[in-house]
């Protein structure tokens, strides 16, 4: 019961750090499979149109093409988070109070729901948006550690 987000920011709150943690982390999953869909999207399209809608519509002109770029051990790094000791790793934050924050607002995202997975000079950014996990940023996708 400690993590059933009470809305009062207490103990497995979302506003709270163990409920932003534990959000951001479960982030992943999606994260791994939007990932997923975009590689199978873009073996069958190098251009990545058939991969927009993995994408915030704002953004998807913009990083389709980069997101075709995606190499498998990177989309394993930002599946796999570093506390498992398994390299490549990426570490997530949520990106509310961070330089990030403005990636989502200017999207009318609430950045309290958007996520920063790093990696080495890698980071992607996905939110959870009323039309499920989209991505929001992809940055030196491919430079995992």
């Amino acid at each position: 019961p400690f993590l059933v987000p009470r809305g009062d920011g207490g103990p497995g709150g979302g506003s709270s750090p163990l409920g932003q943690s534990f959000a951001a982390e479960a982030s992943r999953i999606s994260l791994a499979f939007t990932l997923a869909g975009v590689q199978m999207g873009c073996a069958g399209d190098p251009s990545g149109a058939s991969t927009a809608n993995n994408y915030h519509p704002q953004v998807a002109s913009q990083y389709q093409a980069m997101g075709c770029t995606l190499t498998d051990q990177a989309v394993e790094a930002y599946g796999r988070g570093c506390s498992s000791g398994q390299r490549p790793c990426s570490e997530v934050a949520v990106i509310a109070g961070t330089p990030d924050e403005q990636r989502a607002t200017a999207l009318g995202l609430d950045a309290g729901r958007c996520y920063a997975y790093t990696s080495g000079q890698g980071k992607v950014i996905g939110c959870t948006t009323d039309q499920g996990f989209k991505l929001i940023h992809l940055e030196n996708v491919n430079a995992v550690q």
